[in-house]
């Protein structure tokens, strides 16, 4: 250490007055430290915190409406008796469809009756309004001409129950007529027209 530096050190900490001095600043100044450094960790919790019976001595605050928050739950609706009793549409609506292939169909509709026909050589097909009761359409109901088909005959139906295709042979040229005896729709409607003549093979008939 440099002769200035040790003598200066000498001069100041062999003062007797001049340590003591020192050390009660240095004691201060870590009290105060101290005592500032427990501020600033407790001060947050304390300012974010709500005073002791705040809750219970306050009152609910008034809501939009003007009246005071309810928080108990045995508390009345608010709704209550400000509306109708629920209708009863769902029930209606459930006596006027039936279930038919897995969907619900309205029986409100307009008449059963038939859309289209087209005879061809090998089959015959039939469009109708609304779907049908296959169990209806059974050989001895379908005549041609006068005469009901083959007991043998293949009848089938597409996935919606509005078309019909029956298995018949007949001529290029032939003009047939058509019966459709005791056939009903899915719902228990006998069929509006029931004769049909005129019917050309090849051609498309529609009414």
């Amino acid at each position: 250490m440099p002769a200035f530096f040790r003598d200066v050190h000498n001069r100041l900490f062999m003062d007797k007055k001049f340590c003591e001095n020192y050390t009660k600043i240095m004691r201060r100044s870590f009290c105060c430290t101290f005592i500032f450094l427990v501020y600033l960790i407790f001060l947050p919790s304390i300012a974010f915190s709500e005073p002791f019976g705040s809750k219970e001595g306050r009152e609910p605050p008034p809501d939009r409406a003007g009246n005071e928050r309810m928080g108990d739950r045995d508390a009345p609706d608010k709704n209550q008796g400000s509306f109708p009793p629920p209708s009863s549409d769902k029930a209606d609506l459930s006596d006027m469809s039936l279930l038919y292939h897995g969907k619900r169909i309205c029986t409100v509709h307009e008449p059963f009756c038939v859309v289209c026909i087209q005879p061809s050589k090998t089959a015959l097909r039939i469009i109708f309004n609304i779907p049908i009761d296959p169990r209806t359409f059974v050989p001895q109901n379908i005549l041609i001409n006068g005469h009901p088909l083959s007991p043998d005959a293949v009848i089938k139906f597409n996935r919606t129950g509005k078309l019909m295709e029956c298995k018949v042979k007949l001529g290029k040229n032939d003009v047939i007529s058509l019966t459709l005896k005791d056939v009903k729709s899915f719902d228990g409607e006998v069929l509006k027209r029931v004769f049909f003549q005129n019917l050309r093979v090849g051609q498309k008939i529609h009414y």
